[in-house]
């Protein structure tokens, strides 16, 4: 009797190395994609790796035939069939984008959650880039943000869309907000929010998620939106 098991074990085993691979690849290109065509990007699902199995004898033949073990060569998904003509300018930014891919990651997926209007996960990815190159993942975020004003200003504008759409999710979260003080205090409500959708109670529920917040969130999003993508064009030095 075949171990069916057994040999999904082997198979995951020896294919682990070449996912762990092929998942950098992918990020890296989902990101490039992403920045370059200014899109969402299609989603190369590393996560199942198929490989050709051929039987040695009648009994995993019949495995094979019934779809009992899985064959193929893998499989690309894209979102509604969009055809991407990759220019050779594209290769050029490889090297450059190598040591970037965490944030490629976190750009597409933040891109994909906005299609899908998923406005607060796309905020934790959007933000989780911005704390990555200008706080450097400190303990005291706001801190190290604020020691960082003036870089931020150059991606991030202070504009009063961005400003109301804080302050409405901060009065829904029965917070102040502070962003009409200045910049400065346009990170602390940043940071405040960040926290706020981080730490849930279910006993005050609609001071952490509600409709409202929601819809806002999606105002706050696209100022973070423009903020990593021509952060991270820059990083890369993408024309």
């Amino acid at each position: 009797m075949v171990d069916v098991e057994s040999i999904e074990g082997t198979l995951d085993s020896k294919l682990r190395t070449y996912k762990i691979v092929l998942t950098e690849v992918a990020h890296l290109f989902e990101g490039l994609l992403a920045l370059m065509y200014g899109t969402v990007p299609p989603h190369f699902d590393t996560g199942k790796i198929y490989v050709n199995l051929k039987a040695e004898n009648d009994e995993e033949q019949s495995l094979l035939d019934t779809g009992t073990i899985t064959r193929g060569a893998g499989f690309v998904l894209i979102p509604e069939k969009t055809n991407y003509k990759i220019e050779d300018d594209l290769y050029d930014l490889i090297g450059p984008a190598t040591n970037h891919i965490a944030a490629f990651s976190f750009f597409s997926h933040a891109l994909r959650s906005l299609k899908s209007n998923d406005n607060e996960v796309a905020f934790f990815l959007f933000f989780k880039i911005i704390d990555g190159y200008f706080s450097q993942g400190a303990k005291d975020v706001e801190k190290a943000l604020l020691n960082k004003i003036d870089e931020i200003k150059q991606f991030l504008p202070y504009a009063s869309k961005m400003r109301n759409a804080l302050k409405v999710i901060l009065s829904e979260m029965g917070l102040s907000s502070k962003c009409e003080s200045g910049y400065e205090g346009l990170i602390k409500d940043l940071v405040l929010i960040r926290h706020k959708l981080i730490h849930f109670s279910s006993s005050k529920s609609k001071k952490h998620h509600n409709a409202l917040i929601k819809i806002e969130l999606l105002s706050v999003n696209n100022f973070l939106y423009s903020c990593c993508f021509n952060l991270l064009r820059e990083k890369i030095n993408a024309r």
